[in-house]
């Protein structure tokens, strides 16, 4: 063959194995895709199953994550996919290490634990028994108090039994009592009668410038003009140019007699002045004598001694604020009481026309021992008792300039008194020295009236605020008034 032919050959030769080897790679190249697709559409199909599952896996893991948190290797691998939101691995190996420790902690405890609730449950059989016994004596302590109730109740019948032999008796033995008292009444006012014969009518026992509870007054309070009653007025109350110092309430005695006059109900032995002179009231051809049942009477102290009443010009309680007139009522027990010897060497012309700063009495923190215990001179009342003598007036008024005090001190019962003291020792009166002293404003002072007349005071007694008996002050109020 010649050289064209062997290379033409070889070329078709070259061609075919090439041809084949171009076929081989075709054919292994469609296999490999196949392969490929068929892996792909396998994974697809597993993503699938996957995506269908994995949704209702990861809400069930999710579901029990309290529960496997710390016993599933998945959730405890990946809490952030199967906890709530924020939960890391190691806040999951955090919680699940605490709750090992506590686990471990327990089983530890629990011994104790056990032998705590056998003491617990020896208690509440201690506490019942405890119960048990109490019920028991409380049976016992009815049943005693049953039995003492009934003890009782049969003394307390026989005490009433006895109570009602002793009213019985006490009826009797008050009735008998009665006659004498009244026996002795008679005799008292048949001889007060003979003792007391004044200027008034008979019966006109008790010396009081006392007006009645409905007297009307008219007063200026604060520049406002009122009409008030009587034991309505105050202090610094103006009655007309009369500025009021001192309230007086009085306890009314039943001999006390009222008249009605000028439409104002008065005492009878109260002073008015008619036509330019002065007159008791029961002498007054006008006064009408009238019934009058309450208890307290009132009158007032100004700085004019004169009061203006529905058009009646009358006395206050002093009658005469002058120091001529008080010196006249003092020197009717005591002699020669301002001039010379040892008693004063102040000047008394100052309380000329100011004798109110010399009248005895309290000042309103004074503490005073009564029957219903130490109470201070303000919170005093009519029919309190001092020393068994009751209380039958109070005077309540203000001291403005000098006056005298004296301290003292009634077994722990501190006060001061105020004015010049007159004491009583063995049936003599005596002045002893005592402190002048200025008043820095107004001092609050309270006069107090005593049966008797002597406020009796531990060791030692006192006259009272009306210094005299009755019929003293009468004889001087007549000469100072001319009547």
């Amino acid at each position: 063959m010649d050289k064209q032919t062997i290379l033409f050959d070889k070329l078709i030769a070259g061609a075919k194995e090439a041809s084949k080897n171009s076929h081989d790679k075709a054919k292994k190249g469609t296999q490999i895709v196949m392969v490929i697709i068929i892996v792909v559409v396998i994974l697809g199909a597993i993503g699938a199953l996957i995506g269908a599952w994995w949704p209702g896996y990861v809400k069930g893991k999710r579901a029990k994550f309290p529960e496997e948190r710390c016993s599933d290797t998945m959730t405890m691998k990946f809490p952030n996919l199967f906890g709530p939101p924020g939960m890391t691995y190691a806040k999951n190996k955090q919680f699940c290490e605490s709750a090992a420790m506590n686990e471990t902690h327990k089983k530890n405890i629990m011994p104790i634990q056990s032998q705590i609730d056998k003491q617990n449950a020896t208690m509440l059989q201690t506490v019942s028994f405890i119960k048990d016994t109490k019920k028991m004596l409380f049976h016992i302590r009815d049943g005693i108090e049953k039995e003492a109730r009934d003890v009782q109740q049969k003394l307390y019948n026989t005490y009433k039994r006895l109570a009602y032999v002793f009213k019985v008796f006490a009826r009797l033995f008050y009735r008998v009592f009665t006659v004498f008292k009244d026996l002795f009444t008679v005799l008292k006012y048949a001889v007060w009668t003979m003792m007391s014969i004044w200027n008034g009518p008979i019966g006109g026992f008790v010396r009081f410038f006392c007006f009645g509870e409905e007297t009307l007054v008219a007063i200026r309070r604060h520049n406002k003009k009122m009409i008030v009653k009587v034991n309505e007025v105050k202090k610094g109350d103006m009655i007309g140019d009369n500025e009021v110092l001192g309230i007086c309430e009085l306890k009314r005695e039943r001999d006390n007699t009222m008249y009605l006059y000028g439409g104002v109900i008065v005492s009878g032995l109260h002073l008015v002045e008619d036509n330019g002179e002065w007159v008791r009231v029961h002498n007054h051809p006008d006064a009408m004598r009238v019934k009058y049942e309450r208890e307290k009477i009132y009158n007032f102290i100004t700085d004019k001694s004169k009061m203006d009443i529905n058009n009646n010009i009358y006395c206050d309680y002093l009658g005469d604020n002058k120091f001529e007139t008080y010196e006249k009522l003092v020197s009717s027990i005591v002699t020669n009481p301002f001039k010379g010897g040892e008693f004063y060497d102040v000047d008394m012309s100052r309380y000329e026309k100011q004798s109110l700063n010399l009248y005895p009495a309290f000042t309103h923190d004074s503490k005073i021992t009564t029957n219903r215990g130490v109470v201070t001179a303000k919170d005093l009342r009519l029919g309190d008792k001092i020393n068994g003598k009751n209380i039958i007036g109070l005077v309540n008024y203000n001291l403005i300039g000098k006056t005298f005090i004296t301290q003292y001190n009634d077994n722990e019962k501190n006060g001061m008194l105020v004015g010049i003291h007159i004491y009583s020792k063995n049936g003599e009166y005596l002045i002893p020295k005592q402190e002048e002293r200025w008043i820095l404003g107004k001092l609050e002072c309270i006069g107090v009236m005593v049966e008797g007349g002597l406020i009796e005071m531990g060791n030692w007694s006192i006259v009272d605020f009306d210094i005299v008996d009755d019929k003293g002050r009468m004889k001087v109020e007549d000469d100072l008034f001319g009547i």
